[in-house]
């Protein structure tokens, strides 16, 4: 049965790499993981096509029975976040510490790991001008697109599709005058989202 379980990641999330690491953000639940390595790469290959051995194969490291355990946890951690569509069959999988033991101290940064990190409402980030809530368009490939004063010192999202509509390529943090110059002048987006 667990040979037949093929994992498929959650579709309504956004990522992105910040170094090792990749966050993912549940668009859904407004939740966000931070995935280690191993839970990233075993999270990007849960397709629906690969099984956990086919998964396993894709880890470079340790030996294949112990790379699949690693799956195994890995898929736990994630259907526990939430990141997976269907849960992993209930099977008998070592636990971090037994893996850790057997593995061997200088392959620890192997074991998956995936957190769950606090995301502040909107509300909480004080207060922002209504207007720059408002989706603001057509920055990026000409002078159309105007950032208003009241938005200058406003943190928003810049999207790279024109219509700040989260489904694209996105960074947050950025102020509207630099959501000018992302994304290799794409018409790009910005607003403060809420």
């Amino acid at each position: 049965m667990t040979n037949e379980f093929r994992p498929r990641a959650s579709a309504h999330v956004v990522t992105q790499e910040v170094g090792d690491e990749l966050l993912v953000y549940d668009l859904s639940t407004t939740r966000a993981v931070c995935l280690n390595g191993t839970a990233a790469t075993v999270w990007r290959a849960a397709d629906g096509s690969r099984n956990a051995g086919q998964i396993a194969a894709l880890l470079t490291g340790p030996e294949p029975s112990v790379s699949e355990e690693l799956v195994w946890l890995a898929l736990g951690q994630l259907a526990d976040q939430g990141l997976l569509q269907s849960v992993p069959p209930a099977r008998a999988t070592l636990s971090r510490r037994e893996l850790g033991r057997r593995i061997g101290a200088s392959a620890l940064a192997l074991l998956p790991l995936a957190l769950a990190m606090p995301v502040p409402a909107a509300a909480q980030g004080g207060s922002v001008d209504p207007v720059c809530s408002q989706c603001t368009t057509d920055l990026g490939n000409d002078d159309d697109g105007i950032c208003v004063d009241e938005c200058a010192s406003a943190l928003g999202t810049c999207f790279n599709d024109n219509a700040c509509n989260g489904t694209s390529q996105f960074t947050e943090g950025v102020t509207c005058l630099s959501c000018q110059g992302l994304f290799d002048g794409v018409n790009n987006s910005w607003r403060v989202v809420s």
